[in-house]
């Protein structure tokens, strides 16, 4: 997801870039050397958001709730530095509250959403490469296998799919190295 998404900024020629994420992510700096590649002259600015998340994946993502949290997320961004042209959401989970961060973000500041751009990168590759497609099956199934609860995993897949999903668990083995 990282490349993509680097690649995308470097493509769309931004100046400065605000990056939300998780916490892990800030410490690990991935987009800096991943976008620094492409293009050295672009300033990158993080922002971690630890409740994001959490708050997705209880189900209280509602607008309401969300609208304070992430104000005060995108305020600590901007403090950062004023001029920032695009903020990326680099968390699968965050493009659910776009229209919050879309309302708290300043309207000539652009808003990239991963999942657009690793489904326009992936479309592009396998265009390049047919010999890909032909190895694909064209009856495939879709199944969901959970370690969480089936409940609570089917009613957050739900929210990304957009349709009712249904879950089987399983319990992961020990593995001897």
């Amino acid at each position: 997801m990282v490349r993509p998404s680097a690649e995308e900024i470097a493509d769309r020629k931004c100046r400065k870039v605000g990056i939300l994420v998780t916490e892990g992510v800030v410490d690990s700096e991935i987009y800096t050397s991943e976008i620094e590649k492409l293009n050295p002259s672009i300033e990158i600015f993080y922002q971690a958001c630890p409740l994001l998340v959490p708050i997705i994946e209880s189900g209280k993502q509602d607008e309401r709730r969300s609208d304070a949290i992430i104000s005060e997320y995108l305020d600590r961004l901007f403090t950062q530095d004023g001029e920032i042209d695009t903020i990326l959401l680099s968390c699968t989970h965050y493009p659910i509250l776009y229209k919050v961060f879309r309302r708290h973000t300043p309207s000539h500041v652009k808003i990239i959403s991963q999942g657009p751009v690793i489904a326009n990168k992936l479309r592009d590759y396998l265009a390049r490469h047919p010999e890909v497609e032909k190895r694909l099956p064209r009856k495939g199934i879709r199944e969901f296998l959970s370690t969480d609860s089936p409940e609570r995993f089917n009613r957050l897949a739900s929210v990304f799919y957009r349709e009712s999903v249904h879950s089987t668990s399983v319990t992961l083995g020990v593995f001897d190295s």
